[in-house]
């Protein structure tokens, strides 16, 4: 008889698998977000659940609850109790309070339409690309509570989010149906929700599909890495490396998550300011203005 972990490991292993590391990623922001990471060689990661909006956690929301009604008739009496669960209450807490702080990406460095976007300010905003380091991974050991950075890519296929919410209740009845201690339920119970927090993470509506974002997720970082901002969000701050030389380099670390490359003005921003200046390099100027991040000692 299988285990509850070999039903689920395949299904873990296939979703991981999905998430390839992008060489060179953009992050579109306005003009104060960009030269706040500039000054402070940080990237700001912001909790999942504070993002502005959440339309894409309601969004995934309504697609778990339409995939529970849609398979109902698979499920026994336990997956049924866990299922229904899930529609009463909240994922963060049935999720035991986890957390995932999100740093949003393009994998379309050259985009155009991301600088009309309200993310670069409407064209008055700063593109910074980046190169992803070693530790900037795909993929993650399956875990019931994860931790680390790793890379996502989001899902915008409803059909692929839909097979991929029937594949997870399907392994949550087919575990329950072969668990025979007590643990074996609740490790089934924890692996489906961390799968649909990770769902959570990682599905977007398709309308939102020309942004081809990557993202870095932070899953689950010490208390004491956190601090909150004055509008109540929580956010963790990511330390990140110059590309250019050893005697450029902000960071000696090797193993830096990301490593900083050029820095492009947006085509409606005004030129930078004295103090703005002071944390660049004009490297080229064309269509637009490219900068690269000057030494900071």
């Amino acid at each position: 008889m299988p285990s509850v972990r070999e039903v689920w490991g395949p299904h873990i292993e296939e979703w991981f698998s999905l998430h390839s590391q992008p060489p060179k990623v953009s992050h579109f922001t306005n003009a104060t977000a960009a030269f706040s990471i500039l000054g402070s060689r940080h990237l700001h990661a912001t909790n999942m659940w504070d993002i502005r909006g959440q339309d894409e956690v309601e969004y995934t929301r309504d697609l778990v609850a339409a995939a529970i009604v849609r398979n109902r008739r698979r499920a026994g009496k336990r997956a049924l109790e866990i299922l229904d669960r899930f529609r009463d209450g909240e994922l963060h807490e049935l999720t035991s309070g986890q957390n995932a702080y999100i740093v949003c990406f393009t994998k379309d460095t050259r985009s155009t339409e991301m600088w009309s976007s309200p993310f670069a300010d409407e064209g008055r905003g700063w593109k910074l690309d980046f190169y992803t380091g070693s530790r900037f991974l795909g993929n993650l050991l399956p875990a019931p509570t994860p931790s680390g950075i790793v890379a996502r890519t989001i899902q915008y296929d409803v059909v692929e989010q839909n097979d991929w919410l029937d594949c997870a209740i399907k392994c949550l009845c087919k575990s329950l149906d072969i668990a025979v201690a007590r643990e074996d339920f609740v490790t089934a119970e924890t692996w489906f929700y961390q799968s649909l927090i990770e769902f959570v993470t990682s599905f977007k509506p398709q309308n939102y599909s020309t942004e081809g974002e990557i993202r870095l997720v932070y899953w689950n970082p010490r208390a004491e890495a956190i601090t909150q901002r004055h509008n109540g969000s929580r956010v963790v701050h990511i330390p990140i490396a110059l590309r250019s030389g050893p005697d450029d380099c902000w960071n000696a670390d090797k193993d830096c998550l990301i490593e900083f490359d050029k820095v492009w003005q947006g085509p409606a921003a005004d030129g930078p300011t004295d103090s703005q200046r002071a944390l660049l390099r004009v490297v080229y100027s064309g269509d637009g203005l490219m900068f690269e991040p000057r030494s900071l000692r």
